[in-house]
């Protein structure tokens, strides 16, 4: 309430060791989106995946509409949606792979950072997915 922000500029460089621990442990992970034409794409695309460490769980929602513009029509589709859980430095590489196996010629893989959650999940994401290059290095 009465909490100034010169306050917390005053003290802000106290915090960046907690903030620190924050980002590496909550913004290292992300929820990629991806959207299918059936179930059974979206459980080869979510094996492999999982198989290949890229990711630690896939969730497969089926029974979604999509609208969307495509070559000037507006089109309507039942698709499924797999919210997929990573690393965000995995990212780049799990985008590439979605892309070698879709069917679509132009396939949704969208992201946002993980910001806050159960700190046990997040670290058996972790432990799960592959190390990325820069743990590998150290």
């Amino acid at each position: 309430p009465s909490f100034k922000l010169s306050y917390y500029n005053e003290y802000k460089s106290y915090l960046r060791p907690i903030r620190g621990f924050y980002q590496s442990v909550r913004m290292a992970y992300s929820m990629a989106f991806v959207t299918a034409p059936s179930v059974e794409v979206a459980k080869e695309i979510s094996s492999t995946l999982v198989r290949e460490k890229l990711a630690a769980c896939v969730n497969i929602t089926p029974g979604i509409t999509s609208i969307y513009e495509w070559e000037g029509k507006i089109e309507s589709d039942s698709e499924v949606l797999m919210m997929i859980k990573t690393k965000t430095s995995l990212m780049d590489e799990l985008t590439i792979k979605v892309k070698k196996i879709h069917p679509y010629e132009v396939c949704e893989v969208i992201s946002t950072t993980i910001d806050n959650g159960n700190n046990q999940y997040l670290e058996w994401i972790g432990k799960v997915v592959k190390l990325d290059k820069d743990e590998k290095s150290s």
